[in-house]
């Protein structure tokens, strides 16, 4: 009888966080403006224009398939349940396409072979928007067509593609203009370009 339920419970065990794992998301995938905002306040706890609660503590953020949508989960307890599947669902409904998970609790989990995981891939609630959209640009779900990234480990910017010099200063400049890199990262990355 003990050893049945040992085996029940491992096999519910199993299971149960199995089928929790599945629902991330996998592939390269762009966020748009839209689901950027929606990710910065599901990060920083705002419930909606004007206010922001202590008692709200991310859970899930899903998004389309395609990036342009999201749904985001908010657990105002100490502990709360899996809701996934009905999260899910309620995320296809309401875009009219399928979801995926992309972040739990601030931790974005969406595999598209650059995001690292773990504590590198983790996002906190006295973030700047800024400082979320230079995450995301990092992790490669925003600006993707963006050929300057800031490397924040080396405050060094980086060039990465076979675009025309002045479709980089452009970007470079595009960076400096929406607070994404500061003005001694701008001039050693243009400097760097003109090398």
């Amino acid at each position: 009888m003990k050893m049945k339920l040992i085996l029940s419970l491992i096999f519910l065990l199993f299971f149960s966080f199995k089928s929790f794992a599945a629902t991330d998301g996998r592939g390269e995938i762009q966020l748009s403006e839209q689901t950027i905002n929606s990710f910065i306040n599901y990060i920083t706890g705002k419930t909606n224009k004007d206010s922001k609660s202590p008692f709200n503590k991310p859970s899930t953020f899903w998004v389309t398939i395609d990036g342009s949508g999201s749904y985001w989960w908010y657990c105002k307890h100490s502990s709360c349940m899996d809701n996934s599947a009905n999260e899910k669902r309620m995320c296809e409904k309401y875009h009219g396409q399928s979801c995926k998970r992309f972040a739990r609790t601030r931790y974005v989990r969406w595999d598209n072979g650059i995001n690292p995981k773990g504590k590198l891939a983790k996002f906190s609630s006295k973030m700047t928007s800024n400082e979320v959209r230079t995450k995301l640009t990092k992790l490669g779900f925003y600006n993707n067509d963006t050929t300057i990234t800031s490397n924040i480990d080396e405050k060094n910017i980086v060039s990465s593609s076979n675009k025309s010099l002045t479709d980089q200063l452009l970007d470079l400049s595009k960076l400096f203009e929406d607070g994404l890199i500061t003005e001694d990262e701008f001039t050693k990355a243009k400097k760097k370009l003109f090398d």
